[in-house]
């Protein structure tokens, strides 16, 4: 429920008049219904909208939220198994990747940092936590680079998490 608020929310409009009342408009608008916007963590959200990343992302001349993207991958970077890899480099075999990326936007540097929400509920201290969110995600955090430098012509230099759980970020390294 908190991942589909940040889906379908209007930043401005939570900038404006706070997370509660940018809920009841999505569930007004029927973007939510009244038993998902009950789960709805509003304490959380309200961290992500007086967080630095937020603060950047609100900053930058070019952000893109919910990007849906369907890109044809290299088939050998989808297993571990080097001998297939090898195969399948040599065929040259290609796999469709389709998803939606949360956000990217712009640095300072014009390179671009890509932002995915988790609501992962992780039972460790701040860094094992960290440390098992980045691990459970970069693969798909790759493919999300790859897609979206395929798609923009530019280039990713970085790759975060926002974690709701620790109300954080947790940085993917590339």
């Amino acid at each position: 429920a908190t991942h589909m608020f940040m889906q379908f929310c209007d930043f401005d409009s939570v900038d404006k008049y706070g997370v509660s009342l940018e809920l009841a408009r999505l569930v007004s608008a029927k973007f939510l219904d009244r038993s998902a916007a009950d789960l709805v963590d509003t304490d959380k959200l309200e961290k992500f909208f007086e967080s630095d990343l937020y603060k950047q992302m609100k900053r930058s001349k070019m952000l893109y939220r919910e990007k849906r993207f369907n890109v044809m991958l290299p088939a050998k970077d989808f297993t571990k198994n080097e001998a297939l890899a090898r195969e399948l480099e040599k065929e040259g075999a290609k796999i469709l990747v389709q998803g939606v990326m949360d956000c990217f936007f712009e640095l300072d540097d014009k390179t671009l940092c890509i932002v995915d929400y988790k609501t992962d509920k992780v039972r460790a201290g701040r860094d094992e936590a960290a440390r098992i969110l980045a691990d459970r995600y970069k693969d798909q955090l790759s493919y999300y680079k790859r897609a979206c430098e395929i798609i923009t012509g530019r280039s990713v230099s970085k790759l975060l998490i926002w974690s709701f759980a620790l109300s954080d970020t947790v940085e993917i390294k590339i």
